[in-house]
């Protein structure tokens, strides 16, 4: 793997940033991760995201939840684009979504270092926001086969057998998160609706959204001992915007929840008109909360900037540990 630093002033085509940023590219040895401390997560796991490449695309990094140690697991001179990844149970291997082999986006599987990887899913439809189940063989991801239908939930074995539509149902059923213990799947149901179901897709069961008609619950990540489901929300929004106020812009925020969706609290409080907090993702421990913040210029078209932030499990302390083109998707590794 070819490593590189290099500042590059970027144009991304489909209009996600436009700006001069400095794309890092690194590669250092990783030593072995430690406990947290009390002010903070301490190197505790790795952190997966996505950001750009020199070359345009956006590839899979590794780093502590400090933002030291920075790793690209993906070959600079690599022309395709990444998108979320998520762990093994045993932190040894990751899955994740790429148009690596043609237009249309597959989900690979590869090793923590970047190497070995192989396809899993490949179909003509787009395919997305994989989860690994927690025994290790199996793997929930968003796909749309039936266009008529919208985006449905699969899952399919890791050795690519026994696909098998979890939804199958008109509208779209979206970002799949598995429950520790393997029992249930949280997932966003057409976008707006946090929802959990049984493995096997039965029992599908509302448990957050908001009270306005544009409030929009979405993104759920599960917290290691099962009990809680972080996600984002802009229910706190007393009026959620109308067609052409500049307020559609979400002012998502990190939510928490009981598994049964009682009890919710707002986590952060970072979010305005021009910035959202999302994809949240717990620590090992538990105690930690690593998410995506965005911020745009309202006078500038396409102007978004991410950054990944920590934050302890209560939504105090929130730090940034990295700022870059991209920075999105992070996902905290098992200990």
């Amino acid at each position: 793997m070819t490593c590189i630093a290099r500042v590059k002033f970027i144009l991304r085509r489909t209009g996600w940033l436009i700006g001069g940023l400095v794309a890092l590219v690194g590669c250092e040895k990783i030593p072995d991760a430690t406990g947290p401390s009390e002010t903070g997560p301490g190197p505790q796991g790795r952190i997966a995201f996505v950001g750009g490449g020199p070359f345009e695309n956006f590839v899979i990094f590794l780093m502590r939840p400090d933002g030291s140690g920075l790793v690209s697991l993906i070959d600079v001179e690599d022309r395709a684009d990444y998108t979320g990844p998520s762990w093994s149970p045993n932190g040894e291997q990751i899955v994740f979504a790429s148009n690596r082999q043609d237009k249309n986006y597959d989900i690979y599987v590869m090793n923590r270092n970047g190497s070995g990887i192989r396809r899993v899913v490949d179909h003509p439809g787009g395919d997305f926001s994989p989860a690994w189940s927690p025994d290790g063989q199996r793997i929930a991801f968003q796909s749309e086969r039936n266009i008529e239908n919208g985006q449905d939930i699969y899952v399919i074995g890791l050795d690519g057998s026994g696909e098998r539509n979890l939804t199958a149902r008109p509208g779209n059923d979206e970002l799949p998160s598995w429950s520790p213990d393997g029992q249930k799947i949280a997932f966003v149901r057409d976008q707006k609706e946090v929802y959990v179901m049984n493995a096997d897709g039965s029992n599908p069961v509302f448990l957050a959204r908001g009270t306005e008609p544009r409030h929009v619950s979405s993104q759920p990540a599960w917290s290691p001992d099962g009990r809680k489901i972080a996600f984002v929300s802009n229910m706190h929004q007393a009026i959620a915007g109308t067609p052409g106020s500049r307020s559609l812009w979400g002012e998502f925020e990190v939510y928490a929840m009981n598994a049964d969706g009682s009890e919710i609290q707002r986590l952060s409080r970072e979010a305005n008109f021009t910035r959202a907090m999302q994809f949240p993702s717990w620590s090992p421990d538990g105690k930690w909360i690593v998410a995506e913040r965005v911020q745009i210029d309202p006078d500038v078209p396409f102007s978004q900037m991410y950054r990944v932030v920590v934050m302890a499990a209560d939504g105090s302390g929130v730090r940034e540990v990295r700022t870059g083109r991209g920075a999105r998707f992070p996902r905290w590794a098992p200990q």
